[in-house]
C-alpha cells in the first residue's frame, strides 16, 4: 500500500537533502528519455531516505550508562528527554522545491468524508470548477465491507500534481465523530508515516499526529514539554501555518490544505500525540503519492454566518 521515511538532517553537518541537491548538477539523464529521468529521480529520493532512516535509528538509541534506571541525576533525565527523536520533513521539502522549481499552487478542494472516498473539485479558469467523477459505491447489502473498511478518502493524483496544493473542508459533524472515536478510519488506524504521509492516510489522523488536537489528547508528561509547535510540517517556509486562533469544538469548521509530494520508498511510523502511525517498509513500494499538512485554517462559528444582508 505505502512507503515513507522521516526527514532528519544527516549527521555530517550537511543535510541529506543538500547532498541530493549538490548531486543534481551531474549524471542527469538526457531529456529525451523520460523513463531514465524517472528512475534517476526515484534513485535520488531513495538515497535520501536511506540516510534519513539510518539517522532516525541512531537517534532512537539512548546510551545505557545514562538511562533513567541507571542514574537518578536530573541531568541524565534531561539527556534522555532531549534524545527523543524529532521529525523534520525539511530535506524532502527542499528536494521537492529544487526539482519542481515552482511555488505550490492550489488546484482544487474536497469535502472530508469518514465513510468513503471524497469527490475532488478542481479549480479551473474564471473561478469555475470541474468535478472529478465520484467513485461508484456498492448498494446495500453488498457494501458490507465498505461499512467497516471505507475506501481511501483522497483520490488518486497523478505525478503531474506533485508540489501542488489541495484544500480539504471538514465540517463539525466529522470533527465530533473523530474526537469521540466514532470514525471508522480512526478505529482502522489509517495513517502511514510521520509528517509526510501516504495518500491513503486519513487527514484528521494526520492532524492529530502533528499535534493540532494536542490540548484535547495530550496529558501527563508530554503536555508539560515546552516545544515550538510544528503543526504544518509540509510547509517549507512556515512549519506552523495555523490561521484563526485556537481550536474550539463542537461547531468549528476546518479547512486543511495539504501539499502533494512524491512517493517515498519507506514510511516510518511513530507514536505521537496519542496516535501510533503505521510504518510501510516494503518490499513493495507505495503505489500512490504522499502528502504533508501545509496550512490549517480554523473557522469559528461566528465566521460561518453571513450577516451582510441583515437589517439593523
Amino acid at each position: 500500500m505505502a512507503a515513507y521515511v522521516t526527514a532528519i538532517p544527516a549527521t555530517n553537518g550537511v543535510t541529506s537533502a543538500q547532498s541530493s541537491v549538490a548531486d543534481k548538477g551531474s549524471g542527469i539523464p538526457a531529456a529525451g528519455d523520460p523513463n531514465e529521468a524517472y528512475k534517476h529521480t526515484q534513485s535520488q529520493i531513495y538515497s535520501l531516505q536511506e540516510t534519513i532512516m539510518d539517522s532516525a535509528k541512531k537517534s532512537r538509541q539512548t546510551p545505557k550508562s545514562i538511562s533513567p534506571e541507571n542514574s537518578a541525576s536530573p541531568d541524565a533525565a534531561s539527556y534522555v528527554s532531549a534524545a527523543k527523536p524529532e521529525m523534520d520533513s525539511q530535506p524532502i521539502l527542499q528536494y521537492t522545491r529544487d526539482k519542481y522549481m515552482h511555488a505550490p499552487k492550489l488546484i482544487g478542494e474536497i469535502n472530508y468524508k469518514s465513510e468513503g472516498a471524497g469527490a475532488f473539485v478542481r479549480y479551473v479558469e474564471n473561478n469555475e470548477t470541474a468535478h472529478m467523477p465520484h467513485p461508484k459505491q456498492l448498494p446495500f447489502p453488498y457494501n458490507f465491507a465498505e461499512q467497516y473498511t471505507p475506501n481511501c478518502f483522497l483520490p488518486l493524483f497523478g505525478r503531474n500534481e506533485i508540489n501542488n496544493l489541495v484544500k480539504i473542508k471538514i465540517d463539525p459533524v466529522e470533527i465530533t465523530k473523530f474526537l469521540t472515536g466514532a470514525s471508522k478510519r480512526t478505529y482502522n488506524r489509517e495513517i502511514w508515516g510521520a509528517d509526510i504521509y501516504t495518500d491513503d492516510s486519513d487527514p484528521l489522523l494526520a492532524l492529530q499526529h502533528v499535534g493540532f488536537f494536542e490540548k484535547v489528547f495530550v496529558k501527563g508528561a508530554n503536555a508539560g514539554e515546552k516545544q515550538s509547535p510544528k503543526r504544518t510540517p509540509g510547509n517549507y517556509a512556515n512549519p506552523d501555518n495555523v490561521i484563526g486562533g485556537p481550536y474550539i469544538s463542537p461547531d468549528t469548521r476546518l479547512e486543511v490544505t495539504i501539499i502533494l509530494l512524491d512517493k517515498l520508498q519507506n514510511y516510518a511510523g511513530i507514536n505521537r500525540y496519542g496516535v501510533n502511525s503505521r510504518s510501510w517498509l516494503g518490499p513493495a513500494a507505495h503505489d500512490g503519492l504522499s502528502f504533508g499538512i501545509y496550512e490549517i485554517k480554523v473557522i469559528q462559528p461566528t465566521e460561518q454566518i453571513d450577516i451582510s444582508g441583515w437589517k439593523t
